[in-house]
């Protein structure tokens, strides 16, 4: 099932991977600083806990920025596609011929 088998297993079907993935860093974080401080006793202020949540979070906002560009091209990538079968459309059978501009030769 490879690496994100039991993460994607855990989740609703209608999650996706990369969302599958921001639960799974979430739940880790969680989980690791509740064995820290509960099993451990831990403080939340040991340098331990807070370089494992900066790490944890700066991880995660990368994952989140990346979501998103991926997102956002898939939308720009659709628009074109969009225009493109309206255009296509709307002058299927015209034959559009480029014209140079008169005195330009």
């Amino acid at each position: 099932m490879g690496t994100m088998g039991p993460v994607l297993a855990a989740c609703p079907p209608s999650v996706g991977p990369a969302d599958a993935l921001l639960q799974g860093y979430r739940h880790c974080l969680r989980e690791a600083l509740r064995h820290l401080v509960e099993h451990e006793n831990t403080p939340t202020a040991d340098p331990r806990v807070l370089a494992l949540t900066t790490h944890l979070a700066r991880r995660q906002a990368a994952l989140e920025l990346d979501e998103e560009l991926r997102r956002r091209q898939l939308e720009q990538l659709e628009q074109q596609h969009l225009r493109r079968r309206l255009l296509d459309h709307y002058f299927r059978g015209v034959d559009l011929h480029c014209m140079a501009s008169p005195g330009a030769r």
